[in-house]
């Protein structure tokens, strides 16, 4: 258990630090509703473009996974740029995990603004697939803290006990997102749980 959370450590480590020459962005959003004392937010996103994959077993063993698969992706492991194919994307956060219905966990890089499916290369991982998010609105709590089932799954708690006392109705299953690379203090990280949400503007 510790070793697979060593790899991963180190893996996340890697693509932080070689993106650490520029500010790693993030997806672009407006804020329709705030509650500061809640940490919680509903906002609305609009199209993203996302490299996806997914793996079998618990949020623990999947992690390393998923994550050398998508890292590999963006860093063109087997790609060849004297054939004119695309070199390296950069990173972006937050790295989104969730539960499907089949009992798998499924990872998803957030590809950078600019890009779509007109000039992202084409994954050569068959495991790795490219998907368009429409445009759609979240509800977001927002704590820090380790990356721990049971910090996830508190706040996860938390969001379903504000959506159901104000009536929102929601979407899909909980996702989970992580921004900062793995040495940030876990007091100063910056972990949320987003769930697709409906909402009367």
């Amino acid at each position: 258990m510790y070793k697979l959370m060593f790899i991963f450590i180190m893996m996340f480590s890697v693509v932080f630090i070689t993106s650490c020459n520029e500010d790693v962005k993030e997806p672009k959003y407006t804020l329709i509703k705030s509650m500061p004392d809640e940490n919680f937010e509903i906002r609305r996103y609009e199209t993203l473009y996302l490299a996806t994959t997914e793996s079998a077993g618990d949020r623990r063993k999947t992690s390393n996974k998923n994550f050398r698969k998508l890292a590999d992706y963006i860093f063109a492991k087997k790609r060849d740029a004297s054939k004119g194919e695309v070199g390296k994307i950069a990173m972006t956060a937050p790295v989104f995990q969730h539960e499907t219905e089949q009992d798998t966990w499924q990872m998803s890089f957030v590809m950078p603004a600019g890009y779509s499916f007109e000039n992202l290369p084409v994954p050569k991982n068959e495991q790795v697939v490219l998907q368009k998010q429409e445009v759609k609105t979240f509800a977001v709590i927002r704590y820090s803290g380790r990356w721990s089932k049971e910090n996830y799954e508190e706040h996860r708690d938390k969001l379903l006990n504000i959506l159901e006392s104000k009536n929102i109705a929601m979407i899909g299953n909980p996702i989970s997102a992580a921004y900062d690379p793995p040495w940030t203090m876990p007091a100063l990280r910056r972990n949320e749980v987003f769930i697709e949400v409906l909402i009367s503007e």
